[in-house]
């Protein structure tokens, strides 16, 4: 009776254990899912950014993790990279600095617009040359946690507006050239006049 209690306990706790080792192995990867992963050499770099859902208008930094093997480089490994985020032909230049964790590089950036974004990053790893350009996950507009009520999103206000003083600039010079025609017209009405009252 007792060794069956006894065993039965000792089976919950090893049911309990393996869950718990589980579940903290899962909450430990989730971060990197969303991360890329690239191979140097011996060095894994991943990078994704530091706080996702990633948000138009919110300061965030892309977030290198170097590993040498699955360990996080060391100090006496010298990362002399370069970092250059382009978007709609335009391009951002920074390098990536140290963070208090080890191997973990951050480059603050302010996402202003929606869209994916790609990164370039150059420069070496220890002895290893560094050259290679991946898209970031996708910036989301701000309305998907904005509650109760979405705010108008920044671009499609730009969109709207450009839009609105396009079809005021037709209407003017459609107006313009109905008052040319009106005044046309009415010098024609006033010369036939003139013409016919001297007959």
């Amino acid at each position: 009776m007792f060794r069956s209690r006894f065993g039965r306990h000792l089976s919950v706790f090893k049911i309990g254990t393996w869950v718990l080792i589980l579940g903290m192995f899962f909450l430990s990867t989730r971060p990197a899912l969303a991360h890329t992963r690239i191979e140097v050499g011996p060095y894994v770099i991943v990078v994704g950014w530091e706080n996702e859902t990633v948000i138009v208008g919110e300061r965030n930094a892309i977030w290198l993790e170097i590993l040498e093997g699955e360990v996080p480089v060391l100090d006496d490994v010298k990362v002399d990279l370069e970092a250059t985020v382009f978007y709609g032909g335009r391009s951002y230049l920074g390098f990536p600095a140290p963070s208090l964790r080890p191997g973990i590089f951050l480059l603050d950036i302010f996402p202003t617009v929606r869209g994916i974004y790609e990164l370039q990053l150059k420069g070496t790893i220890g002895e290893m040359p560094v050259d290679t350009i991946l898209e970031l996950d996708e910036v989301q507009p701000a309305s998907i946690l904005q509650f109760p009520e979405g705010q108008p999103d920044p671009v499609e206000l730009q969109t709207q507006l450009e839009e609105t003083q396009a079809q005021l600039q037709t209407a003017d010079l459609i107006a313009i050239a109905g008052l040319v025609g009106g005044l046309l017209g009415l010098g024609v009405g006033v010369f036939s006049l003139t013409r016919r009252s001297k007959t």
